[in-house]
């Protein structure tokens, strides 16, 4: 589904969606939520060996990267060593690192400093969730690696059998005013009133704290939001799933100074390794990513 470019900022910085324990809603971590593992990332890394070999201008420096690590599986802070970003961005670029033979050193920075951080060159490499857009592309190359998507957080067992836009004809839908979400709901409401359907019904909230807890009270009988938080919160919170993929046209890449030639090439011709030998489908479904989001990395520059 192709989400409306007048409101998909709303969602790109998606380092900065806050949840937190709240009333109805408290947070347990649940141990099966996925970590970091270093098995997956030495199997990744050997689909892409042969590029250490033919840029060894990097073999042994230090690349700094930054990110705004949040609530969803792009980059979040690993919970028993603080001082550690994890996901799916982290170990994809671990497993570039170890190809090209470099060390990978994180920034944490607010989302909105990582552009100006880059073109600085005070950061090499951003890795934040970042969609790959042709405005930013004039400041920053891209390496697209997947497609971005929204997805359903339902209650666990998914009693109202919520399966896709379709099925939320007559739901309570509970959502964060001013997002993408908002749109896609709305003209999912239009659809459903216009073939006879249940209209839907629409709890308007501030932050994510809220969807969860309308959710967890039972208030709510879904609410959308960015596939990578959805995973996140599916495991996070023992009363809620993540349901349904909607898979849009906009692309999240890893992105590098312009001026910074070897680097960027050796992450392209790494990722595109890894994705003719399936392992970048096998770290983001690791992450909780739907296969139907992974693509053919592709350079992005204005």
């Amino acid at each position: 589904m192709k989400i409306d470019k007048r409101v998909a900022v709303a969602c790109t910085a998606v380092g900065l969606m806050a949840v937190t324990g709240c009333s109805g809603g408290e947070r347990t971590v649940d141990t099966s939520a996925p970590t970091a593992d270093q098995k997956v990332v030495d199997q990744a890394a050997g689909a892409c060996a042969q590029v250490g070999e033919k840029y060894p201008s990097l073999k042994g420096t230090t690349v700094d990267v930054g990110s705004s690590p949040g609530l969803n599986y792009y980059n979040f802070i690993e919970e028993k060593n603080p001082s550690t970003v994890i996901g799916l961005e982290p170990d994809l670029m671990a497993a570039v690192a170890k190809c090209a033979g470099f060390t990978v050193k994180y920034q944490k920075m607010d989302f909105n400093g990582l552009i100006p951080a880059l073109s600085s060159k005070r950061i090499d490499v951003i890795t934040s969730g970042m969609y790959a857009t042709p405005e930013r592309a004039k400041q920053v190359n891209f390496v697209s690696y997947m497609k971005a998507a929204e997805a359903a957080v339902v209650p666990k067992g998914n009693p109202k059998n919520i399966t896709g836009l379709d099925s939320m004809c007559g739901t309570t839908v509970a959502q964060v005013v001013g997002t993408v979400e908002v749109e896609v709901a709305a003209e999912q409401d239009k659809k459903c009133k216009a073939e006879g359907k249940p209209a839907m019904k629409f709890l308007n909230f501030n932050n994510n704290n809220q969807l969860t807890s309308a959710l967890t009270q039972k208030r709510a009988d879904v609410f959308l939001t960015d596939a990578g938080v959805a995973a996140y919160l599916a495991k996070q919170f023992p009363g809620l799933e993540k349901g349904f993929d909607i898979v849009s046209d906009f692309v999240f890449g890893i992105g590098v100074n312009k001026s910074n030639t070897d680097l960027f090439n050796a992450i392209d011709e790494s990722l595109t390794a890894l994705h003719a030998k399936g392992e970048l489908t096998t770290v983001a479904t690791k992450w909780g990513f739907s296969e139907e989001q992974v693509i053919k990395p592709a350079v992005v520059t204005g």
